[in-house]
C-alpha cells in the first residue's frame, strides 16, 4: 500500500572521503540537514567495564574504550550481564535491593550508546539493548513487550500491527513496530525479524570473545541510515553524486525497500549536487545567530550548555495598514512557530528549549500560536515535549539530544571569549595594565617598567599629548617604556627592567635619530617604528608610500615627536590649507553694513549743511485731502528709537541754542490748519459703513 504524500519529499546525498553530507528537502525548501566527519558512535555496542560506582548520583562509570568513559545511570541499568549461563548473558533484573542492579567495580557489562560526548562530558549510555531494521525494532532486553510508533496516529491500523507484533515476537525479546510498517506487508515484517534476529546472534557471540573494553557491533554510517529510516513512497527520489555509494545503496536499497530502487539515480552535473540545488547558501545561514522570517520579522538562537534560548522580535515588519497591533504581533507569532521547528530539525538543537513569543493579551491568539508550534514540532522525528504557553508568550519544550548540534560539530569554543561572546574593550584593557603596574611598582622598589601592547591600547595609555603616560610614570617613580606588539589588544606582557636591560629589550631612542616607520591609522599623525616606538608626526604624514623614514625631535621613553622626510632626506613640507572661497566677499559686505548702521551725526559732521529750504505757500483744502489719500496708501515708515530722544525744534527756541530754527516744511504749516487725525477703523465683513463714509 502506497502512502500518498501531500509535499514533495527529495534526499540529496554527497559522500566525500572525509565528509559526509545528506539534505532532505520538503517542497523545495531545506527540511533537514545531517553532517558526518567521524564514525557514527550513536547506537553502538561495546563490551565495557566498570570503572567506578557512585551510589550517591545513582550512576556509574564504564570504560568503551573512548577517550572519555562513558556515564551509566541508574536509569538505564534495568538489566544485568552474567558471566554464566546462555551465550547472551542478559536477563531481568532481580530486586535484590542492590545500587545499580548489583553492579560492581570492574564488572564487564554490555552497553549501548543513545548519546554521543558532548563538550566536556563524555557519551551516555545505557544496558537497553535495541538493534534497529527496516519495520521493527528488536528489543534484547524487554521481554514481550510489543509497541508501535506514535506518528502512526491511525489506532485502526495500531491495532492490527499491535497484534502482528505479538504474533510475531519471539518470547524471550521484544519489538517496537516502526513507521514504515505501516504499509508493509506480513511477509516484508517478518523477513525483517529474521535478519535482527540472526544480527543479535552474531552480536553476542563476537561479545562472549572479546574482553573488555571492545567494539561489538556498529551501526550503518550517515547515508545508510538515512536511506533506512527515511527513504520510503513519500520521497520522490534520491540523489547521490558519488558513485561507490551510489552502488552501495543501490544494494542497501535492493533488500529493505526493492520496489523503490528505481527512484535511487547518481547525479554528475557540474559544480555539484548542493550548488545547483541551491543548499549551499542555505546551510551558510545555519550559522548565524539571527534568522529573518519572510514577512520582515527575525528570530535569535542562542545555545548554551544548559538550554537554547529563541527570540522572537517584529524587526523591519510594521503590520498593514487596516490590521492593528495585535493582528501584526500574531501574524510574527505564527511565522515563527513555524520557522523555529524548522531550525531545531536544520541544526539538530536538543535539550531544553525556551521560546520567547512576543506578547499577545489575548488567550485566543496564544491558543492559536501553541496550537501552530505543536503541528509543527509533529513533523520532527525526534522525541519532543511541548508544555503549554505562559502569559508572557514563553514555550517551554524538550527535544532529544543524540550527541553535539549541528554547531557544535563544524565550530570550536571561541579562545578569546571562552564562548561568552563578547569580550573586554580596549579602555577596560588599559585600565588594567595601570593596575598590574602599580602592582609591579610595588613588589620591587627600583627598575624601569616596560609594557608591550596592542597599538589601539598603547595610544589610551600614553593619551593624545603624551600626557597619561607622564602621569603614570611621575606615580610610580620610574621611568615607564610603551612599545606596540601584535594588533590583538587583549595580549599584553609587563616587565621590570633592570639598568643594563632597557636598551637589550626596548631601546633608547633620541632627537635626530631616524627611524623606518609605517603609517598607523588614517588621520596619518602617528606613525610605528620597527622597533614598536610610537612617534607622534608634526606636521601629519601626506605621502603614500607604505614605509618612510622618520626624524625624531623627541623622544620620551613612551613615545616620540618626529617629522617625515623624503626620500632625498628632506623633511616633508606641509600640506597648504585649502582656499577658503567667499571670505573677503563676506568681510566687505560686513564692513558695508557698518557703515550703514553708522549715527547721522558723523555724517553731517563731514557734509557742509543744507541750506535752508524756503517756506511754501498754504495749499488749497482740495489738494490737501488728493496728498493725504497718497501718504495712506504708501507703506508706513518706523522712525528710529534715537528720534525720541532728540528735543524738537518746537521745544529749543533759537535764542537758547543760539543758532537759526530750520524752517518746518509739514502739511501743517504748509496748509496753515492743524492736521486731523484718522479714526482707526473697525474690522468687519461689509464693504462699507455710513459712519465711515462720515468720518472721511
Amino acid at each position: 500500500m502506497k502512502r500518498s504524500s501531500k509535499t514533495k519529499k527529495e534526499i540529496l546525498v554527497s559522500a566525500g572521503p572525509l565528509e559526509s553530507r545528506v539534505a532532505i528537502m520538503e517542497g523545495g525548501r531545506l527540511a533537514e540537514f545531517h553532517l558526518e566527519r567521524e564514525p557514527r558512535i550513536v547506537s553502538n555496542i561495546y563490551k565495557a567495564r566498570v570503572t567506578s560506582v557512585l551510589p550517591g548520583m545513582e550512576a556509574a562509570f564504564v570504560d568503551i574504550g573512548a577517550e572519555k568513559h562513558a556515564f551509566l545511570s541508574a536509569e538505564e541499568t534495568l538489566y544485568e550481564y552474567r558471566e554464566e549461563g546462555e551465550k547472551e548473558s542478559m536477563a531481568p533484573r532481580q530486586s535484590q535491593g542492590k545500587p545499580l542492579g548489583g553492579i560492581a567495580v570492574g564488572q564487564e557489562v554490555l552497553v549501548q550508546v543513545n548519546r554521543a560526548a558532548v563538550g566536556t562530558k563524555g557519551a551516555r549510555v545505557t544496558t537497553r539493548l535495541a538493534l534497529p531494521g527496516r519495520y521493527l525494532v528488536l528489543l534484547l532486553t524487554d521481554s514481550g513487550r510489543v509497541g508501535v510508533s506514535r506518528r502512526i496516529e491511525s489506532e485502526k491500523v495500531r491495532q492490527r500491527l499491535r497484534e502482528l507484533g505479538e504474533e510475531l515476537c519471539p518470547r524471550e525479546y521484544g519489538l517496537i513496530l516502526r513507521t514504515e510498517a505501516e504499509g508493509a506487508r506480513k511477509s516484508q515484517i517478518q523477513r525483517d525479524m529474521e535478519f535482527l534476529l540472526e544480527l543479535k546472534k552474531r552480536l553476542f557471540d563476537k561479545a562472549s570473545s572479546l574482553p573488555a573494553p571492545a567494539l561489538v557491533h556498529q551501526d550503518l554510517p550517515l547515508v545508510f541510515q538515512i536511506i533506512r529510516d527515511h527513504f520510503n513512497w513519500d520521497v520522490s527520489r534520491l540523489l547521490v553524486d558519488s558513485e561507490e555509494v551510489y552502488r552501495s545503496a543501490l544494494e542497501l536499497v535492493e533488500v529493505v525497500a526493492p520496489r523503490l530502487k528505481k527512484r535511487v539515480a547518481l547525479y554528475r552535473e557540474e559544480p555539484g549536487i548542493f550548488e545547483d540545488f541551491g543548499i549551499e547558501d542555505e546551510i551558510a545561514r545555519l550559522w548565524q545567530r539571527r534568522v529573518w522570517l519572510k514577512a520582515g520579522g527575525y528570530i535569535s538562537i542562542d545555545q548554551s550548555e544548559a538550554l537554547c534560548a529563541i527570540d522572537v522580535n517584529t524587526a523591519r515588519y510594521t503590520g498593514k495598514a487596516k490590521s492593528g497591533l495585535a493582528q501584526t504581533i500574531l501574524k510574527t507569532n505564527l511565522e515563527a512557530a513555524a520557522e523555529i521547528a524548522r531550525q531545531l530539525r536544520l541544526r539538530d538543537i536538543g535539550g531544553l528549549i525556551v521560546a520567547d513569543f512576543i506578547d499577545m493579551k489575548s488567550a485566543a491568539h496564544r491558543a492559536k500560536v501553541l496550537k501552530a508550534f505543536q503541528e509543527a514540532v509533529a513533523r520532527d522525528r525526534a522525541k519532543s515535549r511541548v508544555l503549554s504557553i505562559s502569559p508572557l508568550g514563553i514555550i517551554e519544550m524538550t527535544r532529544k539530544k543524540h550527541g553535539e548540534s549541528l554547531l557544535g560539530k563544524v565550530s570550536v569554543t571561541c579562545p578569546e571569549c571562552g564562548g561568552l561572546g563578547r569580550v573586554p574593550n580596549s579602555l577596560t584593557i588599559c585600565f588594567q595594565i595601570q593596575r598590574e603596574l602599580r602592582r609591579k611598582a610595588r613588589e620591587r622598589p627600583a627598575g624601569a617598567l616596560a609594557v608591550w601592547l596592542g597599538p589601539e591600547v598603547a595610544l589610551l595609555l600614553i593619551g593624545a599629548e603624551g600626557e597619561q603616560a607622564k602621569q603614570l610614570a611621575g606615580e610610580l617613580q620610574r621611568p615607564l617604556y610603551v612599545r606596540v606588539r601584535g594588533d590583538n589588544p587583549r595580549e599584553y606582557e609587563i616587565a621590570l627592567l633592570e639598568s643594563g636591560e632597557v636598551e637589550e629589550r626596548v631601546g633608547i631612542f633620541q632627537a635626530g635619530q631616524q627611524l623606518l616607520c609605517r603609517r598607523l591609522g588614517e588621520e596619518g599623525d602617528i606613525a610605528l617604528s620597527e622597533e614598536g616606538y610610537l612617534v607622534e608626526l608634526q606636521p601629519p604624514a601626506k605621502t603614500a608610500r607604505v614605509t618612510f623614514t622618520v626624524e625624531l625631535l623627541r623622544a620620551d621613553p613612551y613615545r616620540g615627536v618626529g617629522r617625515v622626510l623624503t626620500p632625498e632626506g628632506e623633511p616633508e613640507e606641509p600640506e597648504k590649507p585649502a582656499k577658503r572661497r567667499g571670505i573677503r566677499r563676506r568681510a566687505y559686505r560686513r564692513s558695508r553694513k557698518k557703515k550703514e548702521a553708522a549715527p547721522e551725526e558723523a555724517v553731517s559732521a563731514e557734509k557742509p549743511a543744507a541750506p535752508p529750504a524756503k517756506p511754501t505757500e498754504p495749499q488749497p483744502p482740495s489738494v490737501e485731502r488728493k496728498r493725504s489719500r497718497q501718504r495712506r496708501s504708501r507703506p508706513r515708515k518706523r522712525r528710529p528709537s534715537s528720534s525720541k530722544e532728540q528735543p524738537t525744534a518746537e521745544k529749543t527756541s533759537p535764542k537758547s541754542t543760539g543758532s537759526t530754527p530750520k524752517p518746518d516744511t509739514s502739511r501743517q504749516k504748509q496748509s496753515g490748519k492743524p492736521r486731523r487725525r484718522r479714526p482707526r477703523r473697525r474690522k468687519t465683513t461689509s464693504p462699507s459703513r455710513p459712519e465711515d463714509r462720515t468720518q472721511q
